[in-house]
């Protein structure tokens, strides 16, 4: 086998080596953002909860009417505490394009920092 041959099997061999580190850092990346993930996700749909949004409705509009609120102006309050209410919420689109950033940066651009971190070293050395 030629110096290049070996040359090249050695990058080979140092690629796939990178490679693998790459996907088990990734792999343990996702286990662990796995359940925050989950939680974030079950917060906002608990935010759509129609019975816990029309319960949460119900007692504004009571406590407005109880506090001396004419009805039909407890009324406009309650849809402008909803609307506030559905408009403070991310949309799950957004949340997905939130994680998927916050994943590209923290472990593909870290990973990348730690490759050209490693060339340097063993160009150094």
């Amino acid at each position: 086998m030629s110096g290049e041959e070996k040359s090249i099997e050695v990058r080979e061999e140092g690629d796939a080596e990178e490679l693998r580190e790459i996907l088990d850092t990734v792999s343990k990346f996702l286990r662990e953002l796995k359940d925050l993930v989950k939680d974030i996700l079950d917060a906002i749909m608990s935010s759509y909860d129609g019975a816990r949004l029309g319960k949460e409705l119900g007692e504004f509009y009571k406590s407005l009417v109880e506090a001396g609120v004419p009805e039909e102006q407890a009324l406009e309050l309650m849809k402008q505490f909803y609307d506030k209410k559905m408009g403070a919420l991310p949309s799950l689109g957004d949340v997905f394009s939130t994680i998927k950033e916050f994943i590209k940066r923290e472990v593909f651009e870290g990973e990348e920092s730690k490759t050209v971190s490693k060339e340097r070293t063993e160009k150094d050395g």
